[in-house]
């Protein structure tokens, strides 16, 4: 993956858009870069109170990412 896309891809993380939200997730995932961690984390925690399938999923991907990303580091 492309280091230089983690910035422009956490700041994706914040969109309204929840599809945006999820490719950015996804994204992050295939760049494998640790600076993602911190809003992965806290991603998930947010959309995780908010019942919504689609903020459910999203948490739950952000937290796979997230476990996925520390096992490489």
């Amino acid at each position: 993956g492309d280091a230089t896309a983690v910035e422009p891809l956490v700041t994706c993380l914040e969109d309204s858009d929840v599809d945006v939200q999820r490719h950015a997730v996804l994204a992050l995932g295939y760049v494998g870069d640790e600076r993602a961690l911190v809003k992965l984390d806290q991603l998930s925690a947010c959309l995780a109170d908010r019942k919504s399938a689609g903020n459910v999923e999203i948490a739950g991907a952000a937290e796979e990412v997230a476990t996925a990303i520390r096992k490489r580091v």
